[in-house]
């Protein structure tokens, strides 16, 4: 209990970014296995606002892309890659 907390806590930063706050972010991968987003990228603090997630295999924004593209506003899975990037962008964190 003492060390779930701890983890909890360690992701509680007003107005600095901590790679701990994707901890709990799990994404579709290799098939459509649920992974952690620690699984598949390294996260490091670029700033005190952004993170810079960068991926292990860049296949993996495509095939994020390719699950997300019927909820997107395109047919082309390079527009699709470009849009997942940029949203991920305005939220801070940058995708190599």
């Amino acid at each position: 209990m003492e060390e779930w907390l701890r983890r909890e806590l360690s992701g509680i930063r007003t107005g600095r970014a901590t790679p701990a706050i994707l901890d709990g972010v799990m994404v579709k991968a290799y098939g459509g296995e649920r992974l952690p987003v620690s699984h598949l990228a390294s996260g490091a603090v670029e700033d005190a606002r952004t993170l810079r997630v960068t991926p292990w295999d860049k296949a993996q924004v495509k095939e994020i892309a390719q699950q997300k593209l019927g909820d997107l506003n395109t047919d082309n899975i390079d527009q699709a890659m470009k849009m997942i990037e940029g949203t991920a962008k305005s939220l801070g964190i940058t995708v190599e």
